[in-house]
């Protein structure tokens, strides 16, 4: 039920239009980037997990890279590996 509610967030959108597409969704406000993160990181979807990790990776947010740290031992190699590819693009 997320992938269906989050998966078109992914698509070519401004912004603004994210926002409201998330609140239509899910009838309340879109939570930050790092609130997402971090929900997307939790979920049991390996996809979920690989999308938050490749999102921290895109957001050049060093605050987000302990959660990046934590996804890099994930279980699941999706997971691990972009997460792992996150913390390097974070690092510079």
């Amino acid at each position: 039920d997320l992938t269906r509610k989050v998966s078109p967030l992914f698509e070519d959108r401004q912004p603004a239009d994210a926002v409201a597409f998330y609140r239509s969704a899910t009838g309340s406000d879109a939570p930050t980037a790092r609130g997402i993160y971090t929900r997307l990181s939790a979920d049991s979807s390996p996809w979920l997990r690989g999308c938050a990790a490749y999102a921290i990776g895109e957001s050049a947010d060093p605050a987000s890279a302990a959660l990046a740290e934590k996804l890099s031992s994930d279980s699941d190699p999706f997971v691990s590996e972009t997460a792992k590819w996150s913390l390097k693009k974070l690092a510079g």
